[in-house]
């Protein structure tokens, strides 16, 4: 079968930390160098990004980069494939690194399964420092991110999503390219678009990637908090949720919250009923945490009990914020704060 044409598009902002680690990963591919192109989409970088991409550049011509004046990742994924004509389309994301292998896998694996729209690699969370390594634990147990197989590092088949998405171009603008309403979950929203069209997306192993978590439990929680936010933009664009384990943190959030205004109203029977949730969470995470961290320092255990439970009241907390505001007729004006890098 003839080799396409491949445009890796890599949409940034504020990036100095990764980016250069993410182009050298790109640019030794064992696929053949003259099918690949590699498209930088900066969001109005004003760090070192940009002279980080620019050594890239004057090193390979295959690199080359186009403005993303918007910020977003939907805007700048846009720009950047509308910039090429390349048969096949990958996405990865700056904070991540790539095997020397990860194109030709890709590649293969989008050829051998022609039912799937999308195919691609699940996540391999890794982390800088003792609190970054807690979080790549986290973002890769069930009790942190629930039956999504495309995080486990070893699943291979049919999963709701890829982490690093691969196209064909034809099946991308079928679908409508990304939506950029989306500041976050432009993924969730495409994701949903190939199930409603009749598709499938097919994760395997061998397309191989690391992705760098969050090493602060504040830039955690307010990536979460984010998603859920933006969670409730997707469901109401398409009338359903992704899927029901997204319910969970707001579910917390609300126990948490009607617990302690029992107390406060005192109301203590109310309390205790409300409270029984978040003794179960509590269980449920303590077995988690000794289970995820088997073995550990007691610092390691609360480290991963705190990045569980920033991922899960940042998200409860984001998504509720966005009921509200939905709720008040303020849907349709985003607070900057949701708009905002997170690292």
């Amino acid at each position: 079968m003839a080799r396409p044409t491949v445009v890796v598009v890599v949409p940034c902002r504020d990036e100095q930390a990764f980016i250069g680690a993410c182009l050298e990963s790109l640019i030794k591919q064992t696929y053949p160098a003259s099918l690949i192109e590699i498209v930088v989409a900066d969001g109005n970088s004003t760090d070192g990004t940009l002279t980080i991409v620019e050594q890239y550049r004057a090193r390979d011509n295959r690199i080359r980069f186009v403005h993303n004046t918007k910020r977003s990742a939907a805007s700048g994924l846009n720009r950047a494939i509308s910039s090429t004509t390349a048969q096949v389309v990958i996405r990865v994301d700056a904070h991540s690194v790539v095997e020397d292998d990860f194109i030709e896998q890709s590649v293969k694996l989008l050829q051998d399964h022609p039912e799937a729209w999308c195919v691609g690699g699940p996540i391999v969370h890794v982390g800088q420092g003792a609190m970054g390594r807690a979080v790549a634990i986290a973002m890769a147990h069930p009790f942190g991110v629930g039956n999504a197989k495309h995080r486990f590092a070893d699943y291979e088949g049919y999963a709701e999503a890829a982490a690093t998405p691969v196209f064909w171009r034809a099946t991308l603008e079928r679908l409508g390219m990304f939506d950029e309403q989306f500041v976050r979950n432009e993924d969730d929203d495409l994701n949903l678009r190939i199930v409603e069209y009749g598709g499938v997306t097919y994760v395997s192993p061998a397309v191989r990637y690391k992705y760098w978590v969050r090493e602060q439990l504040g830039a955690l929680f307010r990536q979460y908090q984010q998603y859920g936010y933006w969670k409730l933009s997707v469901i109401r664009k398409h009338r359903r949720p992704v899927s029901l384990r997204m319910f969970a943190p707001f579910l917390l959030v609300l126990a948490t919250m009607a617990s302690i205004a029992s107390w406060v109203m005192e109301l203590p029977a109310s309390a205790s009923v409300l409270g029984i949730p978040l003794v179960l969470y509590g269980i449920a995470m303590g077995v988690a945490v000794l289970s995820a961290a088997r073995g550990q320092t007691f610092g390691r255990l609360v480290r991963l009990a705190g990045a569980f439970g920033a991922m899960h009241l940042g998200y409860g907390v984001g998504f509720g914020y966005a009921l509200i505001r939905w709720c008040i007729g303020l849907s349709d004006h985003v607070p900057a704060r949701m708009t905002a890098l997170t690292r």
